[in-house]
């Protein structure tokens, strides 16, 4: 080999050296706290309407799932600000 062919192929080995730390893997397992048990519950399911049902009934049936929603919106709402907390 040539002078000119040998600085090449050690530019070449060199680069190539330098990079290798960057295909590195970290070893171990990502430790992640665990959320708190009140937002580990699922949503309750909402209740189905009967048929034959009447205005009052649907009314009622309304302001209870209403509650429900308002309940489960709660949980994603502690989600939020726990990933938020876990992420500073």
């Amino acid at each position: 080999m040539n002078g000119k062919c040998t600085a090449c192929l050690t530019t070449l080995i060199a680069a190539c050296l330098a990079l290798l730390p960057g295909c590195s893997t970290v070893r171990g397992e990502l430790k992640m706290d665990r959320a708190p048990a009140n937002l580990r519950q699922p949503c309750p399911p909402l209740e189905a309407i009967k048929p034959g049902a009447l205005l009052g009934d649907l009314i009622e049936q309304m302001v209870v799932d209403a509650g429900t929603y308002q309940e489960c919106a709660r949980i994603v709402d502690g989600w939020i600000r726990w990933e938020e907390g876990v992420n500073k």
